[in-house]
């Protein structure tokens, strides 16, 4: 690996990793280990968090109020079991709030990230992010993990499909702009 890419931080931005902990906890009881296990697999193994960052940060949540924990096994393991508390509940929703206003800004800024690529490499970005955001409509839609009523999934999933007919219509347009001469693909509908 060149010498200067091992200083760039690995996995998220400084700071999610206490704000995802609180959030996870607040769904239900659970101990460190499951926290870092949930993390790989969530991130695919993109994000792996080492119990050296889990379980201070989970000391200094607890030191702090935000949660609370239970001795559970013998005496000669320590397993803890973390719940959230009141102010962790608060904390929570605070989160959510900021992260629903930084994952609008942060779609702004996608041009900055664009132009820090090679244009060579701004193919695989919008071919493999498109494939990733329709993977994760698909599992939002099939798991039902964000609880949403049926009713607002289809109109959810209604709308989502209106945009990518609108995005396949435009896209048709532009290469039968761009090279006539190229047949363009047929748009399957269904009745």
């Amino acid at each position: 690996m060149n010498e200067s890419l091992k200083s760039i931080p690995q996995g998220a931005p400084r700071g999610l990793l206490i704000h995802w902990m609180l959030h996870r906890i607040s769904k239900s009881p659970t101990y460190g280990y499951e926290i870092l296990t949930e993390l790989e697999q969530k991130t695919e193994g993109a994000w792996r968090p080492g119990a050296g960052s889990i379980y201070p940060l989970l000391k200094k949540l607890e030191r702090e109020g935000f949660i609370a924990s239970e001795q559970t096994g013998g005496r000669k393991i320590d397993h803890r079991r973390y719940t959230i508390t009141e102010k962790g509940i608060d904390r929570v929703r605070q989160s959510k709030e900021m992260f629903k206003m930084m994952s609008s800004k942060f779609s702004r800024m996608r041009w900055v990230f664009l132009d820090l690529l090679d244009p060579s490499e701004i193919s695989e970005y919008i071919v493999e992010g498109t494939k990733k955001n329709f993977e994760t409509v698909r599992e939002l839609a099939e798991s039902n993990r964000i609880g949403l009523p049926d009713k607002e999934l289809q109109l959810v999933l209604r709308e989502y499909l209106l945009a990518l007919e609108r995005q396949q219509d435009w896209a048709i347009s532009f290469l039968n702009s761009r090279a006539p001469a190229l047949k363009s693909p047929q748009r399957r509908r269904s009745a």
